[in-house]
């Protein structure tokens, strides 16, 4: 007897796990099927709209982006269609993909905003971020001019310059914003040895190697302060703090014009 209700307990469970096989198997098709469906029937885009530039329509921005209706939501690689945006257009400085299930997809852009100006072949390029933006004859009003080499440049992509001349930007830019100079006009890195700046559309600063940065740079708002004091804040001149050290204290300015390069419109 106790046998027999062994092998029925025995059997019971064998029953209940076969149900939860079975049902988990259906449910795994179902599953199958739907993903299926949402891959192809399911989740086709209806309406793609694209707003937020002043330069480039709707239409361009979604051509761009290699979207059509009838493609799949589901699928879709939000960060590869907006790298699209951005390499083919190169105004559009960031592209933002949003899907609105079932059916929508939404861009929304942002127009570049130039930051940096590099001259090259002749022409002044402006960057933003250090991708290219365009290329243009006229000067810049805002922008800083960087003078550095860089190699080949593709509008839409970044502009190859060493990591070394980008470091040397941004640590030249920190310093003198903690010093509260802000208006540099002009960053020569061609030679990491022989780095200067110009700043305040006045003053050509020989900065020399970025060794005692934060030193040098202080001491050349102590003689920005210091010359505008006994000059007046319309003279022009070069201020050298290329040997500046904790053992050489010694730094100079010399009265002369200034001005920044510039392309030949010959």
């Amino acid at each position: 007897m106790a046998q027999k209700r062994k092998v029925k307990k025995k059997n019971k469970v064998l029953s209940v796990i076969k149900k939860i096989f079975i049902a988990a198997f259906i449910i795994a098709i179902i599953f199958g099927i739907l993903a299926a469906l949402s891959c192809t029937v399911l989740f086709n885009a209806d309406e793609i709209t694209a707003s937020g530039s002043k330069v480039y329509s709707q239409s361009e921005i979604i051509e761009a982006s290699d979207l059509s209706v009838g493609d799949n939501i589901i699928l879709m690689n939000k960060t590869d269609v907006a790298d699209k945006i951005t390499q083919k257009l190169p105004l559009i400085g960031s592209a933002e993909i949003n899907k609105k299930l079932p059916d929508k997809v939404v861009i929304k852009v942002k127009d570049a905003v130039t930051d940096m100006v590099f001259i090259h072949k002749n022409k002044y390029l402006y960057t933003c971020d250090y991708k290219a933006v365009k290329y243009s004859d006229k000067a810049p009003e805002k922008e800083v001019i960087i003078i550095a080499k860089i190699g080949t440049v593709n509008l839409g992509n970044d502009v190859e310059i060493s990591e070394e001349n980008k470091q040397a930007i941004s640590l030249v830019n920190e310093e003198f914003q903690k010093q509260g100079i802000d208006d540099i006009n002009q960053i020569d890195v061609k030679d990491l040895t022989d780095i200067s700046i110009i700043c305040l559309n006045r003053f050509k600063v020989m900065l020399g190697s970025s060794d005692n940065l934060e030193y040098k740079i202080a001491n050349v708002k102590q003689i920005i302060e210091s010359v505008d004091k006994k000059y007046g804040n319309k003279v022009q001149g070069t201020i050298k703090v290329q040997t500046l050290s904790d053992e050489n204290n010694k730094s100079y300015f010399q009265i002369g014009s200034v001005s920044v390069e510039k392309i030949d419109k010959k």
